[in-house]
């Protein structure tokens, strides 16, 4: 399976908000090349292809979307199933910065940091 970055419309827009939860300065106003470095520690788990799920979902078409419902990926844990977190700018930088955690859930590794 080829891991490299592809370069498509959903791939650009999750690296564009992904460097926009970065934290730093130059993150805030869009930089692509730190999302796309800072999505290289997604990429081990997660694929922007959809359906194409790793150890953990697919990104693809996540905005707007309830967590813990992307069809297809079954190992979603129950305490994810049975938030409410849809993920937009807020809740993404809410689960970048601390994962469930965030959300008095202590089930999920966090991996991004």
């Amino acid at each position: 399976m080829d891991r490299k970055l592809r370069c498509s419309w959903p791939s650009a827009t999750l690296i564009a908000l992904l460097s926009l939860a970065s934290g730093n300065g130059t993150a805030a106003v869009g930089d692509p090349k730190r999302g796309a470095q800072v999505f290289q520690a997604c990429m081990a788990c997660h694929s922007v292809q959809p359906g194409e799920h790793l150890t953990s979902p697919s990104l693809a078409h996540i905005w707007n979307r309830k967590a813990g419902t992307v069809e297809g990926f079954l190992r979603y844990s129950d305490a994810l199933k049975r938030t409410d977190i849809v993920w937009n700018e807020a809740t993404l930088d809410k689960w970048l910065a601390s994962g469930l955690h965030a959300w008095d859930i202590d089930t999920v590794p966090r991996y991004v940091r």
